[in-house]
C-alpha cells in the first residue's frame, strides 16, 4: 500500500511573530498548561488555507503544481495580528485562537484561488465561510468559566510604560508564500514543510 501523509496548505508565520504570540500567551494565561489540554507549539503557528487530509505521497507533486498555479498572479500582501477569540462555548471554549487583520480581501481571494485549484484535482471545498485564524490552544479544562477579558487585563497589567506599550503593538508581516505542511501526530513541532509556492512582486 502506498504511503499517505496528512497534509494541509497554510500561510506560515515569521519567527518574530511566532515568538510574539508565545510571549503574549505566557503573559496572559499563566499557567496555560492548567487551563487548556493542548497548547500549540509556537513553531507550528500558521493560518490554514485548506485542509486536504490523508493524501498518497505520489500526489504531493501534483498538489505543489496546483499551489504554484494558484499564486502565479499574486503579489505579496500585509497581514497583522488582531485579537484573541474562541470557538465553542464562551465559558469553556474548544479552541483559543488569535485573529488577523490587514489585507483580508487579498487573503480571502487567495483562499478562493487555492481551493479552486485543489477542487480541480478532487479536493472538496468546505461549505462554511472562510475564517482565517491562528490556533494557540485547545480544550479548556479550567474549573471556572473562561475569562477572555481577564486575559487582556493580565497582559496589560494596567501598565503603560514604554516596554509594555511596545509589547502591545501587534506585529505585522508580509505574506510572500504558501506552504504545504505534513502533520506528524504527537511530535513537537508537529508540522513539517514539504512544499511551498512563492508570491512574486509585480515587475
Amino acid at each position: 500500500m502506498e504511503q499517505q501523509w496528512r497534509v494541509f496548505i497554510a500561510i506560515p508565520l515569521p519567527e518574530a511573530v511566532q515568538k510574539w504570540l508565545q510571549v503574549s500567551m505566557n503573559s496572559a494565561i499563566l499557567p496555560t498548561s492548567q487551563l487548556f489540554k493542548r497548547l500549540t507549539d509556537s513553531r507550528d503557528y500558521h493560518i490554514t488555507i485548506q485542509f486536504l487530509g490523508d493524501v498518497a505521497t505520489s500526489r504531493i507533486a501534483e498538489i505543489e503544481t496546483r499551489m504554484q498555479l494558484a499564486v502565479q498572479k499574486w503579489s505579496p500582501f500585509w497581514l497583522q495580528l488582531s485579537n484573541w477569540d474562541t470557538f465553542g462555548r464562551r465559558e469553556a471554549p474548544k479552541v483559543l485562537w488569535y485573529g488577523v487583520q490587514g489585507n483580508l480581501q487579498a487573503l480571502t481571494a487567495l483562499h478562493h484561488q487555492v481551493t479552486t485549484q485543489m477542487k480541480g484535482i478532487g479536493f472538496l471545498v468546505e461549505d462554511r465561510a472562510y475564517h482565517p485564524h491562528i490556533t494557540t490552544a485547545r480544550q479548556y479544562k479550567g474549573e471556572d468559566e473562561f475569562d477572555m477579558a481577564g486575559m487582556e487585563r493580565e497582559v496589560t497589567g494596567g501598565r503603560r510604560d514604554e516596554d509594555q506599550i511596545q509589547a502591545l503593538v501587534r506585529p505585522e508581516w508580509l505574506v510572500d508564500r504558501i506552504v504545504l505542511y505534513r502533520t506528524h501526530m504527537g511530535q513537537r513541532p508537529m508540522y513539517e514543510e514539504v512544499a511551498e509556492a512563492l508570491l512574486v512582486p509585480e515587475a
